[in-house]
């Protein structure tokens, strides 16, 4: 769409705003992805909390 001349600003704008939304979407799925994963471990404290430290 880019290398199309013929996009104009509001069909940019609407590509640039569906990009957007996909990136925040896949943001929020890692981050669920993630949060689940480091809770499904044994002995995850969490991301900073060493477990094994004896603190």
């Amino acid at each position: 769409m880019l290398g199309d001349s013929k996009a104009g600003v509001r069909e940019l704008r609407f590509l640039a705003t569906e990009l957007a939304t996909a990136l925040r979407d896949t943001r929020r799925v890692a981050v669920s992805r993630g949060a689940r994963l480091s809770s499904s471990v044994p002995g995850s404290e969490g991301p900073g909390n060493d477990a094994s430290a004896g603190g």
